[in-house]
């Protein structure tokens, strides 16, 4: 089994500290390596500080090293880097060859997560790499829940989850929300719309049961279906059965140019509930 390997990407704040736990767990399910790294603003580079910055950033970054050596978990340190913090973190990613960045997600008000600011968010647009945006809700992974609409990217999403589920023996729930079709209801009776409403649930059932037979065939009926937007089914749901784990595909073209996650993607981060996966880009085949 070929080795994985994991970017923990810290700023020492309360959310990287309770990500911590969850990474242990992460890191022993898929016997990964960890990597840690920080990044310091360019803007704290000055005369006065000659390096001091980034030899107290390094220490601390070593400690957190030693507390997952302890706790079991192949760790290393990396050099401390200088930028912006999502921008490094991607690049860095890309450079070591990483599978999978890890951040700790802030547990923000309703005002501040509308903003889309946290590094963890920022972080998520500009990779290639999936992201484990940790926001962890208990001790165990007991439960994923993976969002479905037959795209590519759903693919990837359904494979992740799985792979998760079979690394922790959680149990996994694919949801797939369908959006009212785009009728034009005058002239029509309600009971013609309703009709109308009812076919094309249907023939949306049909479509995302067979691309599920297709991508798991050993889980044809995992999937729920509900009305209404993606990103507000996915986090209800979630909610709901209270999911641990949360993945999502990621649409577009990664990179640090890249500025939209895709629409779905893009809300679920302001409201998920939980831990939140989103895929890195659709593998061939």
């Amino acid at each position: 089994m070929t080795e994985k390997s994991i970017l923990f990407a810290t700023d020492f704040e309360s959310a990287a500290a309770q990500a911590q736990d969850e990474l242990v767990r992460v890191a022993k399910a898929f016997h990964a390596s960890v990597y840690v790294m920080t990044a310091l603003p360019s803007a704290l580079r000055t005369w006065v500080s000659s390096g001091l910055l980034e030899r107290q950033a390094l220490e601390r970054v070593e400690a957190w090293v030693q507390e997952l050596e302890a706790a079991g978990v192949r760790a290393s340190a990396l050099p401390v880097v200088r930028g912006n913090a999502a921008e490094a973190i991607a690049e860095t990613a890309e450079r070591t060859h990483i599978d999978l960045i890890f951040v700790g997600a802030s547990n923000k008000g309703t005002l501040e997560r509308l903003m889309i600011g946290s590094t963890a968010e920022a972080v998520a647009r500009c990779a290639f790499q999936p992201v484990w945006m940790s926001r962890p809700r208990q001790d165990t992974i007991e439960r994923v829940v993976v969002g479905v609409d037959g795209s590519d990217a759903s693919r990837v999403a359904i494979e992740d989850g799985y792979a998760i589920a079979d690394r922790t023996g959680a149990m996994v729930s694919l949801v797939a929300a369908i959006e009212n079709p785009d009728l034009n209801p005058l002239g029509m009776t309600v009971a013609e719309e309703e009709a109308e409403n009812s076919k094309f649930r249907a023939a949306h059932e049909d479509e995302i049961r067979k691309f599920v037979q297709r991508v798991a065939p050993a889980h044809p009926d995992d999937v729920h279906f509900f009305w209404g937007a993606p990103s507000e089914v996915l986090a209800t749901f979630a909610r709901d059965q209270q999911a641990d784990v949360l993945v999502i595909g990621r649409w577009g073209e990664g990179g640090i140019r890249r500025v939209l996650l895709g629409g779905t993607a893009e809300r679920t981060l302001r409201v998920c509930p939980c831990s939140l996966v989103i895929t890195g880009a659709p593998r061939s085949g």
